[in-house]
């Protein structure tokens, strides 16, 4: 099977994030890809949930097994891959944009067909670093473009990770062990490590991450702006991804609210994928709707 995944996707991967299917996409293995968050398809997979052994805020609650030795199996692939798409010495914001890229290679994948299991092992690694790094780039401004090692060793990520909550969900705990997490980190930070043993996967094309990079910078801008506006309307996808979405990009917003939606220009530098969320935020917006109807022509516009 060719697992290089193809731009035409995604427009496929506008409607998945949309209306919250991402997560369903089942993978070789039979197992979605967001596993416990894709409660229909995680309840009929292969399941194996334990008390967690971590001896850390973790330990005794319930932790997914299953997940973990998918990713377990396959993180020999995973890191050097990591490794191998790391920038030296990344900032904050490039290490972003791997994780943007491991997250969106699987839903890239042909409507219909089973994600690889390599792609959706990386995807589980990588969306909870996906989901923090957005955190980090929209708590502080200068964050985007400090280098991810200098913020934190791999040891004193792993610590300020239990010491804020990070690693607790609302019912599983991460089932990573420090020891992996902190190999994650490291990678993401390209310190070299592994750097020239060449990437067991390939990359998704740069111009298609630096599009999906433009697009999710634009709608967390329409979801920021929904914050903003107040209110819910369920006809209003803007008011829908503020209150339920499961992207990770996304759903940071419901942890700190107040984030103004000019902070969602951090994510992306280049000017060719920045223009429509630049318009996007010149236009005034008083109601969801009209949210709404910027964030779909502006989509259009970038996702085509």
């Amino acid at each position: 099977m060719n697992t290089t995944p193809s731009l035409s996707g995604t427009s496929l991967f506008w409607a998945d994030v949309a209306w919250h299917t991402v997560n369903d996409r089942l993978d070789e293995d039979g197992r979605p890809l967001g596993e416990h968050a894709s409660p229909d398809a995680y309840a009929v997979s292969p399941r194996d949930e334990r008390p967690c052994p971590y001896r850390d805020e973790r330990q005794g609650q319930v932790m997914n097994a299953a997940a973990l030795r998918q990713v377990r199996v396959n993180w020999p692939t995973i890191r050097t891959t990591l490794c191998d798409w790391a920038t030296p010495n990344a900032t904050v914001r490039q290490a972003w944009m791997v994780t943007l890229a491991a997250t969106m290679a699987p839903m890239m994948t042909p409507a219909g067909c089973p994600v690889p299991v390599a792609w959706s092992a990386m995807y589980k690694t990588c969306i909870g670093f996906h989901q923090l790094l957005t955190f980090l780039i929209l708590a502080e401004a200068a964050a985007a473009e400090t280098p991810l090692s200098a913020l934190a060793t791999p040891e004193e990520f792993q610590r300020w990770l239990s010491r804020e909550g990070w690693l607790v969900g609302q019912t599983q705990v991460c089932a990573g062990p420090a020891a992996m997490i902190a190999a994650g980190f490291q990678a993401l930070c390209g310190d070299g490590t592994g750097a020239g043993a060449g990437s067991p996967l390939p990359r998704p094309a740069e111009e298609a991450v630096r599009q999906v990079a433009g697009w999710q910078a634009l709608t967390l801008a329409a979801v920021l702006r929904a914050q903003a506006v107040g209110g819910h309307r369920e006809d209003a996808v803007c008011s829908r991804l503020l209150k339920t979405s499961k992207a990770p990009w996304l759903s940071v917003v419901r942890l700190r609210p107040g984030w103004p939606a000019v902070a969602a220009r951090r994510l992306v530098v280049d000017e060719k994928n920045r223009a429509g969320l630049d318009r996007f935020l010149s236009s005034p917006h008083q109601t969801l709707l009209e949210i709404d109807v910027a964030l779909s022509r502006e989509t259009e516009k970038i996702l085509g």
